[in-house]
């Protein structure tokens, strides 16, 4: 029971200023104990990397472990530990990001899926200054992620969510305590077409103070970033397809930032067109 794709670098702040390559790589295995109990054991590792820019690349590296138990047809519980080691390039600055959750999943028919987890979350910070490894300061917090899947019919679903988590800060903070709450709606057209809508709101609020140029960014200083698009997807084969999609986004903040001559302002309105391929390797099952 994972709630969240929390193995790929935050983005959720948008920037004037490109091109940028990220790159993940998660890996999956999952054993099931008996007919009810199952375990399950990821490992991601992560880049954020900016071109000619003062933008903050950032990597992360880390792996999560949980234990489940089906307890009904209907409902399932599961205990999920997951630790994130984050680091910033030409910085000695890191983080180290422990999490607990306990999570409880819900079924409905074949129409509703509802997962929510809950739980402590502790961050060792290694700040400017602090150049010794076991030298950092402790923040005692907490993390939270649900998610609502609704199947109006056979074509069409809604999805809505929540989740309140540490990222990398997207390349303007060397670490954000990120809250996002998202809606999308999608619907296959045909067996090979499939129209999505989305809309989102993030806020990212930096986790260690920040020096940038002549600017001070004192630590719980926040960017709120809305925004709202669709997609358009084609599948090309069993585990592949191709998509096209426009994203509007709208950003405000309470100061500037110029890193290298590049600002990123306060209030920022954007346009983005995206498109791609995507293949998907299919389970391997090992007995």
């Amino acid at each position: 029971m994972v709630l969240r794709d929390a193995f790929v670098p935050g983005q959720g702040i948008f920037t004037n200023f490109g091109p940028r390559l990220s790159n993940s790589v998660v890996a999956q295995v999952t054993n099931h104990l008996n007919r009810r109990a199952f375990v399950t054991i990821v490992g991601n590792y992560n880049t954020l990397h900016f071109f000619n820019s003062g933008l903050i690349d950032t990597s992360a590296a880390g792996f999560q472990v949980g234990a489940g138990y089906q307890r009904t047809r209907q409902e399932a519980i599961a205990l999920v530990y997951r630790f994130d080691d984050l680091w910033f390039t030409g910085s000695s600055e890191k983080i180290r990001d422990h999490v607990i959750e306990l999570a409880y999943e819900h079924r409905l028919g074949e129409r509703l899926l509802f997962q929510i987890g809950a739980g402590p979350e502790i961050d060792f910070i290694r700040e400017p200054g602090q150049s010794a490894e076991f030298t950092s300061d402790t923040r005692v917090s907490w993390t939270a992620d649900t998610s609502l899947r609704y199947q109006f019919t056979r074509a069409t679903k809604l999805d809505v969510g929540y989740n309140h988590y540490v990222t990398g800060g997207s390349g303007v903070f060397r670490g954000a305590v990120t809250d996002r709450g998202y809606f999308t709606a999608s619907h296959d057209w045909s067996r090979i077409w499939k129209l999505s809508l989305t809309a989102s709101y993030m806020r990212n609020a930096n986790l260690m103070p920040l020096v940038v140029g002549t600017t001070n960014v004192p630590e719980g200083t926040a960017y709120n970033s809305v925004f709202g698009g669709f997609e358009a997807e084609r599948r090309v084969g069993r585990d592949s397809n191709i998509f096209v999609g426009y994203l509007a986004r709208y950003q405000t903040a309470k100061f500037n930032l110029c890193p290298a001559g590049i600002c990123i302002a306060s209030d920022f309105v954007g346009h983005q067109i995206n498109f791609g391929f995507v293949w998907r390797l299919r389970p391997i099952p090992i007995d």
